[in-house]
């Protein structure tokens, strides 16, 4: 019998929040509105960025909100998926499991492309 197991990305193998705050910020600062300190980002991790804008900014016009996710997106394309770490042990379970012929695989919430440059990291 063959058992895979399905990891969480964010918030299982990885802790997103310093990229996601930095590039949340440096959106937020591109548009005028105070940043956000990382404990009140916490909460928003997960959900898709748009409901991350409108519940951090109060804004409900979707072009604007789409102008802020392309912004925010600018730096985690650049610098801000390199900024999630992995959790203490993380790395070692994850080879103690491919090393007992175990398939794993992730899931996320993230674009793809994010979350395939951050588990070849």
């Amino acid at each position: 019998m063959q058992t895979n197991v399905l990891f969480d990305l964010d918030g299982t193998i990885s802790d997103p929040i310093v990229g996601i705050s930095r590039s949340l910020n440096y959106a937020l600062a591109r548009f005028g509105h105070p940043p956000v300190d990382e404990p009140a980002v916490r909460p928003h991790i997960g959900p898709p960025l748009d409901e991350m804008f409108r519940a951090i900014t109060g804004i409900t016009d979707p072009a604007r909100i789409a102008a802020h996710v392309a912004t925010y997106r600018e730096r985690y394309a650049e610098v801000g998926y390199a900024e999630s770490k992995l959790y203490p042990g993380m790395a070692e379970a994850l080879h103690l499991l491919a090393a007992a012929g175990i398939p794993l695989d992730a899931c996320s919430s993230k674009r793809g492309d994010f979350a395939e440059r951050i588990l070849e990291m």
